[in-house]
């Protein structure tokens, strides 16, 4: 659950670096609390219209951080944040084919090519996301992974004495 809410406290951060788990576990919270919250709307007995309204609402507004969260992804991958484009092209693709669906029936091989580039851009953009962390620091920032704290967090401790009790 924190994976959700440290990607929220980072609502439109396109800087710096996030980890696979991070990631990953956010994707997965947030489509499951979105199917969660559709089946809870949908047998909530309200009207379409309110349902819909707070269902695109929710959707709408996690939308920012996990563009934030992709692109940093990406960036923890050594990849440029404008690699996040393959999903609005995918999609794209898809539209073209039901065009030509509707449209061009006859033409089954188009619509077969759009259904297939939208497919293969889908799968570059998910073995992109699924790369290993470049080890150590690259041009996007600290690796989320590295085990030195101060390098993430900014924060030099060069104090390595014990706490002592009675100062505090």
């Amino acid at each position: 659950m924190h994976y959700f809410t440290d990607v929220l406290k980072k609502y439109a951060v396109f800087e710096g670096r996030s980890s696979r788990k991070e990631y990953w576990m956010f994707i997965l919270f947030y489509f499951a609390s979105n199917i969660l919250l559709r089946i809870i709307v949908i047998f909530s007995g309200f009207p379409i219209t309110i349902t819909s309204t707070i269902a695109t609402t929710y959707s709408l507004g996690t939308l920012l951080p996990a563009l934030g969260v992709t692109v940093r992804r990406l960036h923890d991958t050594g990849k440029s944040g404008w690699w996040i484009l393959l999903g609005p092209i995918s999609i794209i693709f898809l539209f073209l084919a039901m065009i030509s669906f509707f449209f061009h029936r006859e033409n089954i091989l188009l619509i077969f090519l759009f259904l297939a580039l939208s497919t293969i851009i889908w799968i570059i953009s998910i073995i992109l996301l699924s790369f290993k962390s470049q080890s150590g620091e690259n041009k996007y920032g600290p690796n989320p992974n590295s085990s030195d704290i101060s390098k993430i967090t900014g924060v030099n401790q060069t104090n390595t004495e014990p706490l002592n009790p009675t100062s505090l």
